[in-house]
């Protein structure tokens, strides 16, 4: 495997804790010197020949002219939670007992990239009481000072700590590092909880190892300029292309497969597999023994996309806005070589209206009546996806019914556009279309082909869940690519010592779950020496050919993909 360079990077930990810094996750494609001369960066993390990261102070983020110097995919993403007896319904123990298959995870890693792990709990412990966990990355500041640090940030422990921990009387002052939010212990426990008979619950692969990235959360520059308050939880999408770098790392050194499971996403970007994050998960997705699993998300409720009812003419697109709403972002994407001409009217009738649609440049309008600024910036020509895209940031909006008016140049072959709004965990439901579009809402990492993406769907009523993200991408590529339960679904509490369990719902919960299955095939496919270039790809199209579809329905579709995960039934194809 062609990985990047592992050694830490301490120079650079200054900036990563610095709450005025921002760092950028750039495609750099081995022009060091171009990266330097545009942006100028404090310190530079180099990940390998494509992609490093550089930190920047994020005060010139307001800077109209830097913004479209960086370039809009070189700005991290804000990525949040998709949270809102299915071991037996995706036929997982029954590949456990059949004799030629015996498939419980073994000799597999299952990587997270989330809000950490319980250690304690017995549901990640083997029979003995040893930990399946096979090391920790957390990223927080407060876990530098006991830990190794990776990249130039957090501490590192590897399961000789974890097991001294468990073992001490003073776990905390060995490995400090909780799961506040429970979230990434839930998932884990779905992928690879210890079978426990007298709860009826067992993850799907039990006997796999965990390696669990805590993402630290997001510096108040990138919060302050997306308007994601403090009381929300958002991590940088730098974070987490530095929690898959680690989790690559490890797989190379420790000689296993792996299944990398992402149960976060953002509602920002085109949509279509272009971002930093996607494009780098695609680079790493052909590795043999490297499977990556991403949520659909849950934004079917949001109403937050709008997408043009017929090209070629102009369109009114409102949107609702609550009182007391700090701020928020809106990205409209046109489809080249379609040319868009946008106006901002406010509640009062105001108007923003001088943008000159051919040319790329940064705009401001300042609403008297309202109190209100919006910043727009046009970029006729977006370096990634080649389509425009004018990226607007509304300042202290104030309630009402905010008007964008799009109008297509008729000589530049109109194709239509797609305006997206955030994710509703950041608003709260209180910034919406009051005209929305429920198709093409599966969030990033979702849309790239480098993953297996995955719907939900409740397996008691058989019925698809009612938030789950609905493809197909902007470009029309086929996402999902299979649906997985995610409603209801029991799974461990993040409770210490004891083994609690609850209940929850979402597309994250469909990704674990089939994140443990992913885990059984490269079982089956690296560790038993049935199929040694198995791959993201390769364990994509054996689910979909196994996948349960209904006789009344075509597939594949916008909201089953290729139909719902059966492994039992992917083994039996095989075997024909």
């Amino acid at each position: 495997m062609d990985i990047a360079d592992s050694n830490v990077n301490r120079s650079c930990t200054q900036y990563i804790y610095d709450e005025n810094y921002i760092g950028y996750f750039v495609k750099y494609d081995n022009d060091l010197a171009g990266v330097r001369q545009v942006i100028n960066p404090a310190c530079i993390d180099v990940i390998n020949n494509r992609f490093l990261v550089a930190y920047k102070e994020g005060a010139n983020l307001n800077n109209p002219e830097e913004f479209l110097q960086y370039g809009y995919n070189n700005l991290p993403k804000l990525y949040g939670l998709m949270d809102v007896p299915a071991v037996e319904d995706i036929g997982g123990f029954a590949v456990r007992d059949l004799p030629g298959l015996r498939l419980t995870g073994r000799d597999v890693l299952v990587g997270f990239v989330d809000t950490g792990i319980d250690y304690r709990n017995p549901a990640f412990m083997d029979e003995q009481g040893r930990t399946r966990i096979a090391y920790i990355w957390d990223q927080s500041r407060e876990a530098l000072d006991v830990g190794q640090p990776v990249f130039g940030y957090g501490g590192e422990f590897d399961s000789e700590d974890i097991n001294n921990a468990i073992a001490s009387d003073n776990p905390y002052n060995i490995v400090p590092t909780r799961d506040e939010l429970g979230h990434g212990t839930f998932l884990a426990s779905l992928a690879a909880g210890r079978e426990a008979l007298e709860e009826n619950f067992s993850g799907v692969a039990p006997e796999a190892n965990i390696i669990m990235v805590k993402l630290k959360e997001a510096s108040n520059a990138l919060r302050d300029f997306y308007y994601v308050g403090q009381d929300k939880t958002c991590y940088s999408e730098t974070d987490i292309a530095q929690g898959i770098r680690y989790l690559i790392n490890k797989a190379v050194q420790l000689r296993k497969p792996m299944v990398i499971c992402v149960g976060l996403g953002t509602n920002q970007g085109a949509h279509d597999g272009s971002s930093n994050l996607e494009l780098y998960i695609e680079s790493l997705s052909g590795l043999r023994g490297i499977c990556f699993v991403a949520p659909a998300g849950n934004e079917l409720g949001g109403r937050n996309h709008y997408i043009s009812a017929e090209s070629g003419r102009e369109e009114i697109v409102e949107i609702n806005v609550e009182e007391g709403v700090p701020g928020f972002v809106a990205e409209i994407w046109g489809n080249a070589p379609g040319l868009l001409n946008v106006v901002v009217e406010s509640p009062s009738g105001e108007r923003l209206d001088n943008i000159i649609p051919n040319v790329s440049a940064s705009n401001v309008g300042d609403f008297l009546f309202e109190g209100s600024t919006v910043f727009v910036e046009n970029i006729v020509v977006e370096a990634t996806t080649g389509d425009q895209l004018y990226f607007m940031r509304f300042s202290t909006p104030a309630k009402g019914i905010w008007r964008i008016i799009v109008r297509e140049s008729i000589n530049m072959l109109g194709q239509g556009f797609n305006l997206w709004l955030p994710l509703r965990e950041f608003t709260g439901d209180r910034v919406r279309f009051v005209r929305p579009s429920p198709d093409i809402i599966i969030t990033s990492p979702g849309n790239t082909t480098g993953c297996i993406t995955v719907a939900t769907y409740n397996n008691e009523s058989g019925a698809i869940y009612v938030e789950s993200g609905r493809g197909y991408t902007r470009k029309g590529a086929i996402k999902p690519d299979i649906t997985a339960p995610g409603v209801e679904i029991k799974g461990v509490f993040a409770g210490g010592e004891r083994a609690l369990y609850t209940e929850k719902s979402g597309s994250s919960v469909a990704a674990a779950i089939l994140a443990g299955a992913a885990t059984l095939m490269l079982q089956w496919g690296i560790v038993n020496r049935n199929n040694l270039g198995i791959n993201t790809e390769i364990i994509k199209q054996l689910f979909i050919r196994g996948a349960q579809r209904k006789n009344q329905l075509s597939y594949p579709n916008n909201i089953w993909g290729w139909g719902t995960l059966d492994i039992l039934q992917t083994y039996q194809n095989i075997r024909q």
